[in-house]
């Protein structure tokens, strides 16, 4: 049953907007802070490491940057820090809890440059006591923040006639989504009650006014029980396009929904089968895959035998809802717990797994089947932090870079210029790459690489497409070409001062004479330790969040092995 409102809030500045290019940018939602002191910074071109933080959080984490990435605060439900990693004044207790599932979320305040509103949930080790929260901070010019209000507490008071009165009624699940409003403009915050069937669905938009839309909608399963209120746990996620919620209940299982992102209505529930192989577990992560095609599910326990399997099962939500719940294809299975999911902004899925120093990926999520190539640690974290069951919460329609980049080396005229596709997944003799060489010339392969050469100087971009079981993408590139003669031997010049100052001069660690992407690049600071690590370099290394001073990099020609060490200079 719906029940739509127009309420009145005991908080009168709890609807809140987001600008519609917010969340088309790539800076507010590039770093994260979670687990043990561990981080990363998802920069123009790779993921790079970032120094280890204060928050220790099991579960609950946030973080916003400002329009280019650069930090500005992080929580963990509990307190927050400013980008100088030092606790905000009067934010040691704003309402939370850090083993909350989906505990805390920071967005930017309407129509007020320079103020962050954070959402936190209590957990079930509180018994839900807090429910849903809301503080207000500010930046300030020396960085460190302020608390402007705190621990609001965010009581929903409807009329009797239409629902009991959520004001009388605080126990707010572990979960929550941002899910995009239809105007593109606003978002809708989805959470569930507890020992309930019922989504509510709070409109953040328009202005600070003493009148929200509510939506509260009865679909689905039962939010209540489970061994120690497991069942307050679980990710709620919301698909890109914003029209289909995927929840996890603990030991109830998983639904998938539909969702109105006009009216913020929920429908249409459908349970989502556990494979025979992981009967005993409980679902915990969940993200769906860029093109929206596919969902991926965690199933984990932290009680059972170390030797226990646990998994992550992938389902096809395109097929008819009768489908849809037996759909699961196992893509990983491990004897540490999975634990949440999310999409990066590189496009790639991470997985948090308990206790460990890195986080597992997936490369390819929207590939079907074990072809997604499910990476186990594939992606280290800084030495002395670790991965627990949390990731940071985004919006659903957080901005992501496409996996598939190319890339090609100038040549003169006459000569063979090589073109390759990078972050390309295993190829079968059934799987397509079709060029565009920008001159009217066109070709297809089945290899990662093609040649082509151009008669006439010029500069010309390279279009390469992918179609790969069912999957298509595309990428760019340029091609220098230059007049026949005028190539010579290239001279290496690999630099040992950087200064990334932004002056678009010597910023950036560049490999001159080489084809970077042909080389696996990593570097490390003075202790020996890993700030950097990418397979196929792209010039790109800017020491973002690094201090001034000496780094060791050690590249490896990713075909014949040849190594080149040395050490450059950060100078800021």
């Amino acid at each position: 049953m719906n029940k739509l409102v127009r309420a009145g809030l005991v908080v009168v500045w709890m609807a809140v907007v987001l600008p519609g290019s917010l969340a088309r940018a790539q800076g507010p939602w590039s770093r994260w802070y979670f687990g043990r002191q561990a981080g990363l910074y998802f920069g123009p071109d790779s993921v790079e490491h970032v120094p280890r933080s204060p928050l220790e959080s099991s579960e609950a984490c946030a973080t916003i940057s400002d329009s280019t990435g650069n930090l500005l605060f992080y929580s963990d439900g509990e307190r927050v820090w400013n980008r100088l990693h030092q606790l905000v004044p009067r934010a040691d207790t704003i309402g939370g809890h850090r083993s909350s599932t989906q505990g805390c979320v920071i967005v930017p305040a309407p129509r007020q440059r320079g103020r962050y509103l954070i959402y936190t949930l209590d957990g079930i080790e509180h018994l839900l006591a807090n429910g849903l929260r809301l503080t207000e901070i500010e930046q300030t010019p020396d960085g460190r923040g302020r608390v402007v209000r705190k621990r609001v507490g965010i009581n929903l008071t409807l009329p009797d006639t239409v629902y009991h009165p959520l004001s009388s009624y605080s126990q707010f699940t572990e979960k929550m989504a941002l899910v995009r409003h239809a105007n593109r403009q606003d978002y809708w915050l989805v959470t569930h009650l507890w020992q309930s069937e019922t989504y509510v669905s709070v409109r953040v938009g328009q202005s600070l006014s003493d009148t929200a839309t509510f939506v509260c909608t009865d679909a689905g399963m039962y939010h209540g029980g489970g061994a120690y209120g497991v069942n307050a746990s679980g990710w709620l996620v919301a698909s890109p396009d914003g029209r289909r919620l995927a929840c996890a209940v603990g030991e109830a299982g998983t639904e998938l929904l539909d969702f109105d992102p006009a009216t913020g209505r929920v429908s249409n529930a459908r349970r989502l089968n556990l494979p025979p192989v992981a009967a005993g577990l409980y679902a915990y992560g969940a993200a769906f895959s860029p093109d929206g095609n596919l969902l991926y599910l965690s199933y984990m326990s932290l009680t059972r035998p170390l030797s226990t399997l646990q998994y992550v099962v992938q389902y096809d939500v395109r097929l008819p809802a009768a489908q849809v719940g037996s759909s699961g294809i196992v893509v990983a299975a491990q004897e540490n717990p999975l634990a949440a999911l999310q999409l990066g902004n590189d496009g790639r899925i991470y997985v948090s797994v308990w206790t460990r120093t890195g986080l597992d990926r997936i490369e390819y999520p929207n590939v079907r089947g074990p072809l997604c190539l499910y990476r186990p640690q594939a992606w280290g974290l800084t030495p002395g932090s670790n991965g627990w069951l949390g990731l940071p919460l985004r919006p659903n329609d957080a901005p992501y870079a496409t996996w598939l980049r190319a890339a090609a080396d100038s040549v003169c005229a006459g000569e063979a210029a090589t073109v390759r596709a990078l972050n390309v997944p295993p190829l079968s003799t059934l799987d397509t790459l079709v060029w565009d060489f920008g001159d009217g010339t066109r070709a297809r392969t089945t290899a990662a690489t093609a040649q082509h050469s151009y008669p006439a100087p010029g500069r010309y971009q390279v279009r390469v497409q992918l179609r790969h079981v069912g999957l298509q993408a595309e990428a760019t590139t340029w091609v220098t070409v230059r007049p026949a003669g005028a190539c010579a031997p290239p001279q290496v010049l690999i630099p040992n001062v950087i200064t990334p100052n932004g002056d678009a001069r010597n910023d950036r660690f560049e490999l001159r004479g080489l084809r970077a992407a042909e080389w696996r690049c990593r570097i490390f600071n003075r202790w020996g330790r890993p700030v950097f690590e990418v397979e196929a370099y792209q010039d790109d290394w800017r020491a973002a969040q690094q201090p001034a001073g000496v780094y060791y990099y050690h590249l490896t020609h990713r075909q014949d092995g040849r190594t080149i060490k040395g050490t450059v200079e950060v100078v800021r």
